[in-house]
């Protein structure tokens, strides 16, 4: 089994993910190279066990599995890096938007799978879809899916579908952030001002964290879960009425579809 990772770009993301290896002990903190730019934000991992750099090359070439976490503008500097010393290594990316077929080209004789994780993973409560590239194996794909599996779940799609999880369960984070924003605004303008905002928000949190787990742990459907709260002629009725005159369905749509093609013009860079 492969045992030494390379987190090429350990920002939030690739910071991340380590998180979850170290937190289930998938990998040992001394088989982890931590590259960035700058390696301040990264003396707590050091003293961990990780090895820390700022030579994506030297951690290429010493680790037989790269993670490629920098933004998809940005992959050059690791297809310079890494190229010269990619042969016949897992390699493991989560640039929004570059196909499995264009990093192969570049690092070749690369093994490449390709993933789209959202941020909860920072707490243990992240989605990633994992496809795999050509000729990946079973226990590469299998080493790969287990990065992430400490972090939250994990679930095996086609890469023709990454795309529009990418809109589904990636870019969705700030979908929720942005109408719990929307609501803490109404609250600080209708007569909860006096309340501390973090207090407020702390709220709206926590009743968001509730409906999921509603919906995730009894498997009742939304329709169902709105059915239960929204009594006939009743409050919460009003304003579900609002949200359909205002058409939250189509915006939504909107909202995700534009997400899903800028993922898809992401792909064209090579």
């Amino acid at each position: 089994m492969r045992k030494t990772l390379a987190v090429l770009g350990a920002g939030n993301m690739g910071l991340a993910i380590t998180d979850g290896i170290l937190r289930c002990g998938f990998i040992p903190a001394e088989n982890i190279i931590l590259v960035r730019r700058s390696t301040e934000r990264l003396e707590n991992y050091r003293s961990l066990g990780c090895k820390v750099c700022t030579d994506m090359r030297e951690a290429a070439t010493e680790a037989d599995v790269l993670l490629l976490a920098l933004k998809p503008q940005m992959m050059e500097l690791i297809y310079e890096a890494a190229a010269p010393v990619s042969f016949g290594k897992l390699v493991v990316s989560i640039a929004a938007g570059i196909k499995t077929e264009a990093i192969e080209k570049r690092l070749s004789g690369s093994f490449v799978v390709r993933a789209m994780p959202n941020t909860p993973l920072t707490v243990g409560e992240g989605v990633t879809e994992i496809c795999r590239g050509k000729n990946v194996s079973d226990e590469d794909f299998s080493f790969a899916k287990g990065l992430f599996a400490g972090s939250g779940i994990t679930v095996e799609c086609s890469e023709c579908d990454i795309n529009a999880f990418t809109a589904l369960t990636s870019s969705a984070v700030a979908y929720f952030a942005a109408v719990e924003q929307a609501m803490c605004s109404w609250a600080e303008e209708n007569g909860l001002q006096s309340y501390d905002k973090q207090t407020i928000c702390d709220l709206v949190s926590k009743t968001a964290m509730g409906t999921a787990k509603l919906l995730y742990e009894k498997k009742m459907s939304p329709a169902d879960l709105i059915r239960s709260v929204a009594s006939p002629n009743g409050t919460t009725e009003r304003a579900l009425k609002v949200f359909e005159e205002q058409g939250l369905n189509s915006i939504f749509d909107k909202a995700m579809t534009a997400c899903a093609e800028r993922a898809e013009e992401l792909s064209n860079i090579k």
